[in-house]
């Protein structure tokens, strides 16, 4: 099956104090959370993904999608991501490039 990842910057994850140095102390739950809120279902290009004004995450029930508008993703609790760069191939999907980390 094919997805769409947004990916965030290693400086985002910064923005929220996280690095390689302590990644390791946020529990394997909410980490898992956190990452499968980065990915859809489908190989959604730019011009998909802007088409759609709502992406259903691998989150699973009401808090399960990221709202989207002209690049510019919002999650449940109106943090914002940009897309900074679009449509890098990958063998099992797709990947955009994100400023932020969203949270489910």
């Amino acid at each position: 099956m094919k997805h769409s990842v947004y990916a965030p910057t290693d400086d985002a994850f910064l923005l929220l104090g996280l690095d390689e140095n302590n990644i390791a102390d946020v529990p394997t739950a909410t980490l898992t959370n956190i990452l499968l809120y980065h990915v859809v279902h489908g190989r959604l290009d730019a011009e998909d993904v802007i088409a759609s004004n709502r992406l259903n995450t691998l989150i699973k029930g009401k808090q399960g999608f990221l709202l989207q508008d002209g690049g510019q993703l919002t999650d449940n609790a109106a943090r914002q991501a940009s897309i900074i760069v679009t449509d890098v191939a990958a063998s099992n999907g797709i990947i955009h490039v994100i400023d932020n980390v969203v949270l489910p």
